[in-house]
């Protein structure tokens, strides 16, 4: 008696469509369906969290906002323009292409992306104040790394192809006057 060869079924249909037990944001599938360049925000969507960042940002942040009626409140604008940075797009001008991304607005508390109008009117309103309060958040989103890390100080080496250089220049060896350190306070 011959025996029968089993239908081979391709490796890609067991993993067709299985949502992921750990996140129901997720979606493996390998039939065609949306696509994302946002997938890894979840893992700074939960890094934030345990930062509490939103809190702080709803804590220190200042703007010179009269607006009566609104949809977004200057922290989910904040949050949102930070998120669009860590997935590469740094302009206001993407909002409508991220509205239509399969995932990047689940992960926004809204739900919602706001529109590139609603983010240039909030850099509108950004002032002094507004730089001071991101410094503060800076600060002490700083210091708790120090305390998890048990380290007493923190060198910021500054020295960045991305800053224009003019003048006379110390030399070729990266030599700078620059030396920014950070004392714990903890």
């Amino acid at each position: 008696m011959q025996k029968q060869p089993q239908e081979r079924k391709p490796i890609c249909s067991v993993y067709q469509n299985n949502s992921s037990k750990y996140n129901a944001l997720s979606n493996l599938s390998f039939n065609g369906g949306n696509l994302t360049n946002c997938g890894g925000m979840v893992l700074f969507k939960k890094l934030f969290q345990a930062l509490n960042l939103e809190e702080r940002i709803a804590k220190y942040l200042v703007t010179d906002d009269k607006r009566r009626y609104y949809r977004y409140s200057d922290v989910d604008i904040r949050m949102q323009f930070l998120f669009q940075i860590l997935v590469g797009f740094d302009t206001e001008y993407v909002c409508k292409e991220l509205r239509e991304d399969a995932y990047f607005p689940q992960i926004l508390e809204s739900q919602q992306v706001a529109s590139q109008p609603t983010l240039s009117r909030f850099f509108s309103r950004v002032n002094t104040e507004t730089v001071r309060a991101l410094g503060q958040i800076n600060i002490e989103l700083v210091q708790t790394f120090l305390q998890t890390q048990n380290t007493k100080q923190l060198i910021v080496d500054v020295d960045s192809a991305h800053f224009t250089t003019h003048g006379n220049q110390e030399g070729s060896k990266g030599v700078s006057r620059i030396l920014c350190k950070l004392q714990s306070r903890v």
